[in-house]
């Protein structure tokens, strides 16, 4: 809610801004909650987390999804088919996407590395329409649109928790040290919710240029 006042505050949100606002919030509470559920079954049996796992990408996927829309909806408020063309392509690789980490194989513990690059990459696509706007632009303005300097840092939430995670750091070189508290999962889920965090203030900014609010 201490998030969520302010924007209302500043503007009346209606209408697509309704929309896209929540579709950020929701798409943000589906991962961790398709994590929460993953961490708790996974124990069950093979199957019962083998489902988890699959729930688990998913909400990945969705997150990366809902961010690059939100963003992507305002930085190009003024090339509605431009913008359109970007949208829609994400929606489209995203579900080409979790059907690829839907695959068996991802699940095992050899894929990792390759599992972990799939999201970085789709991450990056977001870059496409970034670049774009920056050339569309002036940069100063493309800047603001952007509110650039809070998707940095998100970025770098995201990277530093999937570098970790992918290549077990700290346990790797402490073994038996982090089972329980300070691993890499752990850490990357901190690191998630500082990049959802870095996310709502790009978007929140984001949408008070658009409506002429400083």
């Amino acid at each position: 809610p201490s998030l969520i006042i302010p924007l209302l505050i500043n503007y009346e949100i209606k209408g697509n801004d309704f929309i896209i606002y929540n579709l950020f919030i929701i798409g943000f509470s589906i991962c961790l909650l398709f994590s929460s559920i993953f961490h708790t079954i996974k124990v069950h049996s093979m199957g019962v987390a083998s489902m988890g796992s699959k729930l688990d990408y998913a909400g990945i996927l969705i997150l990366i999804s809902v961010s690059l829309i939100s963003i992507i909806y305002y930085g190009l408020s003024e090339n509605p088919m431009m913008r359109s063309i970007f949208i829609y392509g994400i929606i489209i690789l995203g579900n080409l996407a979790l059907i690829l980490t839907w695959n068996p194989k991802f699940k095992s513990s050899e894929w990792i590395v390759i599992r972990t690059s799939i999201f970085i990459l789709f991450s990056f696509i977001g870059l496409l329409p970034i670049i774009t706007i920056m050339l569309i632009y002036p940069i100063n303005i493309a800047m603001e649109k952007l509110s650039i300097k809070y998707i940095i840092w998100e970025g770098f939430f995201y990277l530093l928790g999937a570098f970790l995670y992918a290549f077990r750091i700290p346990e790797k070189y402490y073994i038996g040290k982090f089972d329980k508290f300070g691993n890499s999962h752990q850490i990357f889920h901190i690191l998630v919710v500082f990049g959802g965090l870095s996310h709502y203030i790009a978007l929140f900014k984001a949408f008070n240029y658009s409506k002429g609010i400083y």
